[in-house]
């Protein structure tokens, strides 16, 4: 999920992720956007990690209510390694 004004670069060099929206404009619709894609691919996720340092309370009210999980997690290292094995050559590492 990104912002509107983000379009362009998703246009000039898209990201790695197999799908993207560049449709929002704060943080709560973001959130609620992401929501509608989990539901929509069918998803029922046993746990969450966030860097929470970036995610914004508005938003993290939006994405506790349809999941109630027990456990969040604050480890964000799945996503970490899965960025670099992507995006290795971009980085360049």
């Amino acid at each position: 999920m990104g912002h509107q004004l983000q379009k362009l670069q998703r246009e000039v060099k898209p990201l790695w992720a197999p799908e993207t929206q560049t449709n929002s404009w704060g943080s709560v619709d973001a959130m609620q956007k992401a929501v509608e894609h989990i539901r929509k691919i069918g998803l029922k996720p046993k746990r969450i990690a966030a860097e929470f340092g970036f995610l914004p309370y508005d938003a993290s009210q939006v994405l506790r209510p349809p999941f109630p999980i027990r456990h969040w997690s604050k480890h964000f290292s799945v996503l970490d390694g899965h960025a670099s094995k992507n995006q290795r050559k971009d980085l360049h590492w």
